[in-house]
């Protein structure tokens, strides 16, 4: 084909695609627009990192779910696509370490959300802030950040907020003055263990035995016989389910009939299954302060997964999401969305929203407690 010819292919098909072009733009201007438009959208990732597997998968799958909702409930935003990447953490420091390097140095996130461990995310906290990472604390009770004006926030009550709950429930609400503490031997277990011992005394009580066990420990019995033979009014339990499940299993084995209590970490629908009749009167905290929306939610959430039995941390997990993803609209400039964090007076659905100059929500939960009834937990 000489020069000619191929010019004039050239301009025809040219014009072929102008015209069909045009043709669209007549037939539908409102679908072109929007078309061009979504072309233009920047493409923007959230991190969620959260134990997926091991010990405390069930709490890691309840926060990746009301992700997964918050991600479906997100509007369409004119500037930006934004899109999640999911990394297990396995609630391990190394592993967390290492999947949340992968999300900043590969996936290239804008921020990270989930967490849900104080050992990983004490781990994490100082790449965060080396990297200049927006990253928003679900669970992670044990963690303060090392500064002010940190890129690490967080939603869950601290160990002391908890710790006083606790402890004024057990001796003021159940009247008991002799108690025996077991706990995971953790960030999270040793921080809250050691402030409910100073709230117990200053309440004028005891705690006639105390005992330590190792993550995914299975059997308690050489700490439970020491329980039963000092007989305690009520038996707290620091535990994730799996250990729960078993503190609980032997110690009814064992006879001892004294008022079991645990932490909210036991909150699942796995944790009721495994534990069965076991876990019948069974008392856990639950750090959310209850609501119109906290209700809808519930519903919401029990409808698309088939599961109402949901970790608190799913709570702070779903506003993690709403929130950034409204700044991420915005701006994606890491230093100033963290700015737009310290600005923030909001609600959510887990309550009042306004961060301190560390990172931590300002609002003081008000705690609640659950009671095991007929293999439900109902509200006490």
């Amino acid at each position: 084909m000489n020069r000619g010819k191929t010019a004039t292919a050239i301009v025809a098909i040219a014009l072929t695609a102008l015209l069909a072009l045009t043709s669209v733009y007549l037939s539908n201007p409102t679908g072109f627009t929007a078309m061009q438009r979504s072309q233009e959208k920047k493409v923007i990732k959230i991190g969620l990192l959260a134990p997926l597997t091991g010990s405390v998968a069930s709490v890691g799958e309840d926060v990746r779910n009301a992700v997964l909702l918050a991600m479906e409930d997100l509007p369409e935003f004119d500037n930006v696509e934004i899109q999640l990447v999911v990394e297990d953490s396995q609630s391990k420091p190394a592993e967390g370490v290492t999947a949340f390097k992968k999300l900043v140095e590969v996936d290239q996130v804008n921020a990270v959300v989930g967490i849900t461990s104080s050992g990983v995310a004490q781990a994490i906290g100082p790449i965060a802030e080396e990297k200049g990472i927006p990253t928003i604390l679900a669970v992670a009770s044990s963690y303060k950040p090392e500064k002010e004006d940190s890129y690490v926030f967080k939603f869950w009550p601290s160990n002391k907020e908890r710790a006083n709950f606790e402890a004024r429930f057990i001796v003021e609400k159940l009247g008991a003055k002799d108690i025996a503490l077991i706990y995971v031997n953790n960030a999270m277990g040793s921080g809250l263990k050691k402030q409910f011992e100073k709230k117990v005394e200053q309440l004028g009580a005891k705690i006639q035995v105390l005992e330590a066990f190792n993550p995914n420990e299975t059997d308690f019995r050489t700490s439970l016989i020491k329980i039963k033979n000092a007989d305690p009014e009520a038996v707290f339990i620091i535990a994730y389910s799996p250990e729960a499940v078993n503190i609980l299993k032997q110690g009814k084995e064992m006879g001892i009939d004294s008022q079991f209590l645990a932490t909210s970490t036991v909150i699942s629908k796995s944790f009721l299954d495994s534990a069965g009749e076991v876990a019948e009167g069974l008392i856990v905290d639950l750090p959310i302060t209850r609501s119109e929306a906290t209700a809808e939610f519930e519903e919401r959430f029990a409808d698309r997964f088939n599961d109402s039995i949901l970790h608190p941390g799913s709570y702070f997990a779903y506003d993690s999401v709403t929130i950034l993803a409204g700044l991420l609209d915005k701006t994606q400039e890491r230093k100033e969305i963290k700015n737009k964090l310290y600005e923030l007076k909001t609600n959510g659905i887990s309550g009042a929203i306004e961060f301190d100059d560390f990172g931590k929500n300002k609002e003081k939960k008000e705690f609640g407690a659950l009671i095991i009834k007929n293999s439900q937990f109902v509200p006490l």
